[in-house]
């Protein structure tokens, strides 16, 4: 059978992954999106270069890491304004830096400084003309590179999934950061403690709640759609499964796997993360699960 493998520039013709798909029909404001994440506002006068100062709308440099997949990092210098701490001229501390990409799309990180470039948490947030916002990513930057942790990558792909947005629950992300060694695991021998029998997709329908934080077994999966792309370092495979009769999962799978479009899949062990849904052919609404992938047998 031949491979398919989708780019993630046709899942965006075909969903309209950053702007909306189905029901997505995202309209947060940066705004908005910047108050659900931690952040501090600045305001202040410049007065020495060399003693620690609040600055807004100061003119300045920073370094920013992007992705080539492939290659190493490259580091750019990119100039904006900026808002926050400031010592010996440049962001140290929380603060917040607004500039537009290559693409004249406007876009403003909001988070923590060290040495003139992000270190630390933050998110980036990418908005249109209109202030809506396009895409956005949350978590740990490393020297201006956005460096997320496993939970961290999911929970930013589920702000714009395709598939139905979805948030990461609390013990769905501490699951993720305290057990990274089994996403992906290398055998089910190696994650048979931490699956929960008493997990099915019915009960989980009904309420996730007491699931977040355990994987579960399901078997005799039908792979409807299969993306794979390179995201923030990393690939990630993002996989749309239907079971014999017709409950959907979307699962984000950590790296490359052996599966294509219409084959099927003898045992999954994920981990349920939200109950979502999007809009089909058809106007109406697919309900879904969205899983983090541990090991597809």
């Amino acid at each position: 059978m031949k491979k398919l493998i989708l780019s993630l520039s046709a899942l965006i013709l075909s969903c309209s992954l950053l702007t909306s798909c189905g029901q997505n029909t995202n309209t947060s404001t940066s705004a908005d999106l910047s108050s659900s994440v931690e952040s501090s506002a600045f305001s202040g006068i410049f007065d020495l270069p060399n003693t620690p100062a609040q600055v807004e709308d100061y003119p300045v440099m920073i370094m920013v890491g992007e992705y080539r997949e492939g290659e190493e990092p490259e580091f750019i210098e990119v100039y904006g304004s900026y808002t926050g701490a400031l010592l010996n001229g440049l962001p140290d501390g929380e603060g917040a830096f607004s500039s537009e990409n290559e693409a004249g799309v406007a876009y403003t990180y909001t988070g923590s400084f060290i040495g003139g470039a992000p270190n630390g948490k933050g998110s980036t947030v990418w908005v249109d003309e209109n202030d809506q916002v396009n895409f956005a990513q949350f978590g740990t930057y490393i020297n201006g590179l956005y460096a997320p942790t496993k939970a961290e990558r999911i929970y930013s792909l589920g702000q714009f999934s395709g598939f139905g947005t979805f948030n990461v629950s609390e013990a769905g992300f501490s699951f993720i950061e305290q057990n990274k060694a089994i996403f992906p695991a290398g055998s089910a021998d190696e994650i048979k403690d931490f699956v929960n029998p008493d997990a099915s997709i019915k009960k989980i329908k009904k309420s996730i709640s007491g699931y977040e934080d355990s994987l579960m077994k399901v078997k005799g999966l039908y792979v409807v759609q299969i993306v794979e792309e390179f995201y923030a370092g990393d690939t990630v495979t993002t996989m749309l499964l239907a079971d014999s009769v017709n409950n959907f999962f979307c699962v984000y799978y950590p790296g490359s796997i052996d599966y294509y479009q219409g084959d099927t899949i003898d045992t999954a062990y994920i981990l349920p993360l939200a109950n979502t849904g999007f809009s089909n052919v058809s106007g109406g609404t697919t309900l879904c699960l969205a899983a983090y992938g541990s090991y597809i047998d």
